[in-house]
């Protein structure tokens, strides 16, 4: 039996205003901000987000997962989340930090193989480490970090990565098929069957599916996307235009830059720093293995199929256009539920959770196709900057941004976000509880 993710969505609002007792932050550990944590994850996220998202989130979670553990060792506030390492309490943690997400990066190519780290990453390493006097406690911080890497990198050793599973097309009406014809079906399809980080079983988090090709729903969701979503003679206004443009490209990229930016501005110590990374690409990994075996489930049409084959989905209220394409290249998997959806929901809904709200501030900045305001692409490559005064504010904008797109049925991006708000509940409810908690 499919357990469907109503009941987690309701119970995931209620949980941001009464947060469990694992996500008490303390600002500044004896009254120093993180440096360490959101140091090592900009340099982990410069390799590992240049991948598809599949192995970018996965890699993310590791490394934020050993630091974690490493930390958490030392500090002892928390549940470890793998086998604890035996750590002093006067251990250095920016030894350990560091330690341990470098070792996870340099086993990391062995298991995700398009992976290439930079030349630089030995410097960083040694760079850290010179800042910690020598002495006892940076021994005892290079130990706590060496063995939660280790321990990483064996529990995740055979998790499913690189699997045989590819999405089935299909000439079905309402089933997937690549767009154009000769589109290469996902390769990371695998994702669906990697062992989650948190969750017991991704199934159990799936949407209720596509709405009936016949009903009203459906059809003023295709009409909505077909006529905002458009490459060319859109109804999108300006505003609309540059929202589509900015969450165009790579969103793992994006939104681990934007986990940089909540960390720095709350100002968290090292220790919270630590559980707030790990918690927020568990979530997202886990997040994101659920939508990808929703998306196998239902292997529904994109839009820009459903509107060239209008014609065949039995509903009076469409009409089919054979010329139509996307503002955005369509990907090459199912459409139900969005990706980009879910992963911005696991990531504002962690923050919510862990910030005890949802008014927060923040500026993120991205690479864009066109330059803002108009739709010439750049001669050269420029980035665009938005703003927002709520982290729901963003999350909202990128279910806009799918449809403006032209990429996703509306459907298919608010199950994206009821996917992750049921996962995201369970993660931050389950992992990192403090010691000595049920």
């Amino acid at each position: 039996m499919r357990f469907f993710g109503l009941i987690a969505v309701l119970a995931a609002t209620a949980s941001i205003a009464a947060a469990s007792a694992n996500t008490q932050v303390t600002h500044g550990q004896a009254g120093e901000p993180d440096v360490a944590v959101t140091h090592w994850s900009a340099i982990a996220a410069a390799p590992l987000t240049a991948l598809a998202a599949a192995p970018a989130v996965i890699g993310m979670a590791m490394v934020h997962g050993a630091i974690y553990d490493a930390v958490n060792a030392i500090d002892g506030g928390h549940q470890p989340y793998l086998p604890q390492p035996h750590a002093s309490p006067t251990a250095s943690l920016d030894a350990a930090v560091a330690t341990a997400a470098y070792d996870v990066l340099v086993g990391l190519p062995a298991t995700i193989p398009p992976l290439t780290l930079p030349a630089t990453l030995g410097g960083d390493y040694a760079a850290s480490l010179a800042l910690v006097p020598d002495g006892q406690a940076k021994t005892d911080g290079i130990a706590a970090g060496e063995a939660a890497a280790a321990a990483m990198l064996s529990a995740r050793a055979h998790d499913g990565r690189y699997g045989a599973f590819r999405f089935s097309a299909s000439t079905e009406v309402g089933q997937w098929r690549p767009e154009p014809s000769t589109q290469i079906g996902d390769p990371n399809a695998w994702l669906k069957d990697v062992t989650p980080f948190g969750i017991d079983d991704p199934a159990h988090y799936g949407s209720l599916g596509p709405d009936d090709l016949t009903s009203k729903k459906y059809a003023d969701d295709l009409n909505e996307v077909k006529a905002l979503g458009s490459k060319t003679g859109s109804t999108r206004t300006p505003a609309q235009y540059d929202v589509a443009n900015f969450w165009a490209v790579n969103p793992p990229h994006l939104w681990s830059s934007i986990t940089r930016t909540l960390a720095t501005q709350e100002q968290l110590s090292t220790v919270d720093a630590a559980r707030y990374y790990a918690l927020s690409f568990m979530a997202a990994t886990d997040t994101l293995i659920s939508v990808w075996t929703d998306k196998a489930h239902w292997s529904s049409w994109r839009p820009v199929t459903a509107i060239h084959e209008a014609a065949a989905d039995g509903n009076p209220s469409t009409t089919p256009d054979t010329a139509w394409q996307p503002f955005l290249a369509t990907p090459p998997y199912p459409d139900q539920p969005s990706g980009h959806t879910s992963l911005a929901t696991a990531i504002t809904m962690t923050a919510q959770r862990f910030f005890h709200t949802d008014k927060i501030s923040f500026s993120a900045t991205n690479a864009v196709l066109y330059v803002p305001g108009t739709t010439t692409p750049p001669t050269t490559p420029i980035t665009a900057t938005r703003s927002f005064t709520s982290l729901s504010q963003a999350r909202d904008e990128v279910v806009e941004a799918r449809i403006l797109q032209g990429i996703h049925f509306r459907r298919a991006d608010e199950d994206g976000v009821s996917v992750a708000k049921g996962v995201t509940n369970y993660t931050n409810s389950h992992l990192f509880k403090t010691t000595g908690e049920n």
